[in-house]
């Protein structure tokens, strides 16, 4: 099942959506989630939205282990928010298994270390919320209120990708399915169609059958892009926090060989 928006929309509504924001696929059209919001989802958004602090999701939460990445959770209610709030306080899985409403930094914040155990984690906390619609009388359905990962670096990794690499890769792939180009958090290219959004970089949707990626492809992915990807793999050891392909960054006007000496020098630091 897919963790994205498309998991709970009918073959239709994908159709008309890959058909509008088709033509530029590397970036993340933050105008596709308004257009979703259009859905009807009134069935138990109010539910989990008034009675979150109840769910209990402590059995679900594992010891910290050893990883090159961590991760928090955020229940989005699909509120709207106005220009005067507070935009550092949101709804976050805490230590103690309740979603609270706490600033981003607090310490209070349940934090899972390593891709696998955190999209693992991320699956269990959905079937959670469906359960708790389920008792009470009503369907779940994401749109209403979902958990979504925020990334961090803990480890910066050795590896540098090139241009070879991401055509390789991108070449390799199968443009039959709609697919994300990503940095995994070794370093290294991959391209994938489900849990996009546990990687540290990552491209917007490539659509299926629009030859952005695959064997037909002659790699004008890697050709235009490369650079783009090196600026964000340096924003995001940088930062430390997960980067997608609409983040602002000020390393773009900067050549490859120059945003490479900057990755080596966070590297040997």
């Amino acid at each position: 099942m897919r963790n994205d928006y498309y998991s709970i929309l009918s073959e239709e509504d994908i159709t008309l959506i890959r058909n509008k924001y088709s033509q530029n696929p590397f970036k993340l059209d933050r105008t596709l989630g308004m257009d979703l919001l259009e859905i009807d989802t009134s069935h138990d958004g109010d539910l989990i939205k008034s009675h979150y602090d109840e769910i209990n999701f402590v059995d679900l939460l594992v010891e910290e282990s050893k990883a090159s990445v961590k991760y928090c959770f955020k229940l989005n209610l699909m509120e709207s928010r106005g220009l005067l709030d507070d935009f550092s306080i949101d709804y976050f899985l805490c230590k103690d298994g309740r979603v609270k409403k706490v600033k981003n930094d607090s310490e209070e914040i349940y934090y899972i270390y390593g891709r696998e155990n955190a999209i693992n984690l991320n699956k269990r906390l959905r079937k959670r919320l469906e359960e708790y619609s389920i008792a009470n009388g009503q369907e779940y359905k994401t749109l209403d209120a979902y958990f979504y990962p925020y990334l961090f670096l803990v480890e910066v990794p050795k590896h540098i990708f090139n241009y070879k690499e991401l055509k390789y890769v991108v070449m390799a792939a199968d443009d039959r399915h709609d697919n994300y180009v990503v940095i995994n958090e070794s370093g290294y290219v991959e391209v994938v169609e489900d849990d996009y959004e546990f990687y540290p970089v990552r491209s917007g949707i490539l659509t299926s059958y629009n030859g952005y990626v695959g064997k037909y492809s002659n790699g004008i992915f890697a050709k235009e892009f490369t650079k783009t990807f090196l600026a964000l793999w340096l924003t995001y050891l940088e930062t430390k926090k997960g980067v997608t392909s609409d983040t602002d960054t000020k390393y773009e006007q900067l050549s490859p060989k120059e945003i490479k000496d900057l990755i080596k020098g966070i590297i040997n630091s």
